[in-house]
This record gives C-alpha cells, sequence and structure tokens, in this order.
C-alpha cells in the first residue's frame, strides 16, 4: 500500500497534526461525509499499524462501513476522498501562517463587495503592520505589491496622493522582489555548481543592482 498517496501523505504527519486534523475533517465546512470522519477515526487509533502498513483493505472498510459487502470502488473512492481532505488541511495550514496573505485577501474581499469603511480601516492595519516588519522576505515584498495594487484600483485617482505613494511603493516592492528571487536562486545553483558565480557575473540578469543591495545591507 505503500505507493498510494493517502499511505504517502500520512507517513509525514505527526500525532499532533493527526490531532488538528480530526477538527478539520470533522467541520462541516470542510467535510460533509461522515465516512471520512469513520476512517479519520480508525487511523487514529490505528496509527502505528496504518505507518507500518500492516492494515487491510477489508479491515478499514468493515470498520466504516460495517455490514456492507466489500467495494474495491467505494473503499478506493473513500482512500481518495480522504486524501483530498488532507490535501485541502495542508494547504489550509500554510495559508494560516501567512498573516499578511490573509489580510490582503480580506481586503479584496472588501474592495469587491464596495465596503468602504472595513476597506479603509484595514488597509491602515496592514499598512502600519508593514512598516513595523522586520522579516521582510520573498513573500512580505510579494504580499505588500499586492496590497499596494488593490489601493490603487479601487482608490483610483480619488485619491491622489495615496496613489501616488502606492505607485511608488508598489514598484519599489516589485524591484526587491526580484533583487531578492535573483539572490535566492544565485544562492542556490551556487551551491550545486562550483564557480558558478564567476563564470555567470557578466550574464547574470540584475548583478549590479544585487550586489548594490547586499552592500547596502
Amino acid at each position: 500500500m505503500k505507493e498510494i498517496k493517502l499511505y504517502n501523505l500520512l507517513n509525514s504527519f505527526s500525532r499532533k497534526e493527526l490531532n488538528e486534523l480530526e477538527d478539520f475533517v470533522s467541520s462541516r465546512i470542510f467535510n460533509k461525509n461522515k465516512s471520512l470522519i469513520k476512517l479519520h477515526e480508525y487511523i487514529s487509533k490505528n496509527y502505528k499499524k496504518f505507518i507500518n502498513d500492516t492494515y487491510s483493505k477489508h479491515e478499514i472498510f468493515n470498520y466504516i462501513f460495517k455490514n456492507e459487502k466489500f467495494s474495491e470502488t467505494k473503499y478506493w473512492k473513500l482512500i481518495s476522498s480522504f486524501a483530498l481532505i488532507i490535501d485541502k488541511y495542508l494547504m489550509f495550514k500554510e495559508y494560516s501562517v501567512d498573516h499578511y496573505y490573509q489580510k490582503n485577501h480580506l481586503l479584496e474581499a472588501y474592495r469587491r463587495r464596495n465596503i468602504k469603511k472595513q476597506y479603509s480601516y484595514l488597509s491602515k492595519e496592514i499598512k502600519k503592520n508593514y512598516s513595523n516588519e522586520f522579516n521582510k522576505g520573498l513573500n512580505f515584498f510579494l504580499n505588500q505589491t499586492h496590497f499596494h495594487f488593490q489601493n490603487i484600483s479601487y482608490l483610483g485617482s480619488g485619491e491622489s496622493i495615496i496613489m501616488r505613494n502606492d505607485i511608488e511603493s508598489m514598484f519599489e516592492n516589485l524591484r526587491m522582489f526580484f533583487i531578492m528571487t535573483n539572490i535566492t536562486s544565485i544562492s542556490i545553483i551556487s551551491n550545486f555548481k562550483k564557480d558558478f558565480l564567476k563564470s555567470s557575473s557578466s550574464k547574470l540578469w540584475l548583478l549590479d543592482e544585487i550586489l548594490e543591495y547586499l552592500r547596502k545591507n
């Protein structure tokens, strides 16, 4: 069974994550299939057996569907559905740790619904958080660019000073994003390819700007 997606996914889970998954699977927002809740219950009770690949398809099927006759199609549909739920959980988990990404999408919801007052409050909150942020990595610049783009799109020429500042900030953020992407790429490649930086320096895109950025920072 080790070749199936569900096994590979669960084999990367800690016991804590498996417990967190229970809340996700049990939520009607993310799942309305009660059989998947039962499957999680089985896996949780038989975690070591599942990870060690010492269970059987019939055992799982009988636990969930009780007196029903075993169906290969129904079994694999169940397993596939549970793997999809885990994918959703992993995406949700990644989304949850990116504070700025969440705020940007809430801001976008306000913009699309034309809720101007809430948009204004949230926009000010985000801008304040950006100014206090010390960890300015790739995601930071990408999210901040998205933020300024939304302000430009939504506020338009009615807020000329804000718009001008947002345009300037947006292009500065894009510039920094591209520079940092290049720095990251060069660093990764240099670890695998000897003398890459020396032999490729004349061809590297934005190299002068990258060096200037490194000197300043």
